[in-house]
């Protein structure tokens, strides 16, 4: 059933980027046209539909995304947890732990990207960055990030177990797996990767959404973000799925879980490149645009935009 999912999610994915491209379909259900609908509202929903290809490759980035909850976690819990290293009996922090750095990080660069980096692209550039731009470093970012877990995962498995003096192996108090000789502290660039690229393009997401439809779909766009994201887990499961013979046991060193970051990488690389393409034929969010408040208002001179406010909410 899940390679079923996945795909009427590839079909999905396909089919939302061809039908955004060109929403002139819409245009028989006018009254001018005789449809039943009065033009405004169809011209409505064709500014709705427009945002498909942007949302749809938004779910191959939520598969990277997703790798926060249980892989990178399961990766942290087989580094050295303990709080001192010196002592094989020391206690250890919780590799789950390791998950709070993706809020604090999503917490601090926001407010650094809206009121120090953007102001400064925007005096360099003379214009402000747009969404498109935004949007395409984060891609970059996700992509970096992912690939990076997976060469970390090969570090991590080659430094070697940890052995007490009597030659054991010390075992992570929550998974009673073996610990391997690399700090805990190494495996926080992971969560910075991807919170990063939240920073980018899940703000993004939220603000290009809000400025490219009228006021009665913003709500009914924000449902689209947040359903492309469920797709994501789905491919997600999927790729799980696809790599189990790569992940035989519980230990991940007897495993090899990179091949999966490698893969959702590469696929990823591959997403960009469509991405890149497909909205510079559409010209989607490449030239600046306002920010717009909850009841669709312009925003004037304000230092963090009502999407990063929004995503700094959710975290809290």
């Amino acid at each position: 059933m899940s390679y079923i999912a996945a795909v009427l999610v590839l079909a999905g994915i396909v089919g939302w980027v061809y039908a955004g491209q060109d929403q002139s379909f819409l245009d028989v259900s006018k009254s001018s046209m005789g449809g039943t609908f009065d033009d405004e509202r169809v011209e409505g929903y064709k500014k709705l539909v427009r945002v498909l290809p942007y949302a749809a490759f938004t779910i191959i980035w939520n598969c990277a995304y997703d790798q926060t909850d249980a892989n990178f976690q399961s990766i942290t819990q087989q580094c050295d947890l303990r709080l001192d290293r010196s002592d094989p009996d020391s206690k250890q922090i919780p590799g789950a732990m390791l998950g709070v750095f993706d809020p604090i990080v999503i917490v601090i660069c926001i407010p650094i990207l809206d009121s120090i980096v953007y102001p400064l692209y925007t005096k360099w550039a003379g214009k402000s960055p747009s969404q498109f731009g935004k949007s395409a470093i984060g891609l970059i970012i996700a992509i970096i990030g992912i690939f990076w877990a997976g060469i970390f995962e090969v570090i991590r498995r080659n430094a070697g177990a940890l052995e007490d003096a009597n030659g054991d192996p010390i075992l992570d108090g929550g998974s009673s797996e073996p610990m391997n000789d690399i700090s805990w502290a190494a495996a926080i660039p992971n969560y910075v990767f991807i919170g990063l690229a939240e920073c980018l393009i899940n703000v993004t997401a939220y603000d290009l959404v809000y400025s490219s439809v009228p006021l009665s779909l913003k709500s009914m766009a924000q449902a689209v973000i947040l359903f492309m994201s469920s797709m994501g887990s789905i491919l997600t499961s999927v790729f799980t799925i696809m790599f189990s013979k790569s992940l035989p046991s519980d230990n991940l060193n007897e495993d090899h879980l990179e091949n999966m970051f490698f893969t959702v990488g590469a696929v990823s690389v591959i997403n960009f490149v469509f991405f890149v393409i497909i909205m510079k034929k559409m010209n989607m969010g490449m030239s600046s645009s306002p920010e717009i408040d909850h009841l669709g208002n312009e925003i004037i001179n304000e230092k963090i935009s009502v999407g990063s406010r929004q995503s700094i909410s959710n975290v809290k």
